[in-house]
C-alpha cells in the first residue's frame, strides 16, 4: 500500500500528512497536554524496529565505518582506577 501512495503521490506524502495531523492537533487543544504513550511508535531509524534501531545503527556505523581490530585488544588491556577520599566532620 506505502509503494502505491509513493508512487502516486510522492515520498514525502505519508511524513507531511503526519505533520498537518500533529499541527491540526495541536490547534485544536492548545490547552491540553498529552503523554507520549498516547503516541504513535514507529521506527525512527530506516529498515529497524523499535526493539532493535539501536542496535542497528551501530552494526550499520560499524560496517560503515570499521574500527582497527587493535583498539579492541587496547580496551582490554586497560585498567581502570578510582580512588575516592570521604570525610566526615
Amino acid at each position: 500500500m506505502n509503494r502505491l501512495i509513493e508512487k502516486k503521490f510522492g515520498k514525502k506524502f505519508i511524513d507531511s500528512l503526519r505533520y498537518i495531523a500533529k499541527q491540526t492537533f495541536i490547534k485544536s487543544h492548545p490547552e491540553e497536554v498529552f503523554s507520549f504513550e498516547y503516541c504513535d511508535e514507529f521506527s525512527k531509524y530506516p529498515n529497524s524496529t523499535i526493539n532493535n534501531q539501536f542496535d542497528k545503527m551501530q552494526d550499520d556505523y560499524l560496517s560503515k565505518y570499521p574500527t582497527p581490530q587493535r583498539i579492541y585488544q587496547e580496551k582490554r588491556k586497560v585498567l581502570f582506577f578510582h580512588f575516592s577520599e570521604f570525610h566526615s566532620y
